[in-house]
């Protein structure tokens, strides 16, 4: 809840938030849930579908073509 609640006192509109998960428990529906658990904390946000992979690889090549451009 603690990433809820700074989404949700913060004016983020505007802003871009790029999600990025490696969780080893985690699997592609719970990434899913999060996806629309921030979207309806950060409001006025845009939130970009993100990256849910276990490859460092995978990861690195999302942070520099959508973070990092």
């Amino acid at each position: 809840m603690t990433v809820g609640t700074f989404l949700e006192r913060y004016d983020l509109t505007g802003k871009t938030i790029y999600l990025v998960s490696q969780s080893a428990s985690m699997d592609r529906s719970q990434y899913e849930e999060s996806l629309v658990f921030i979207r309806g904390c950060a409001k006025g946000a845009m939130v970009d579908n993100g990256v849910f992979s276990k490859d460092n690889s995978v990861i690195t090549n999302y942070i520099n073509q959508n973070v990092l451009k």
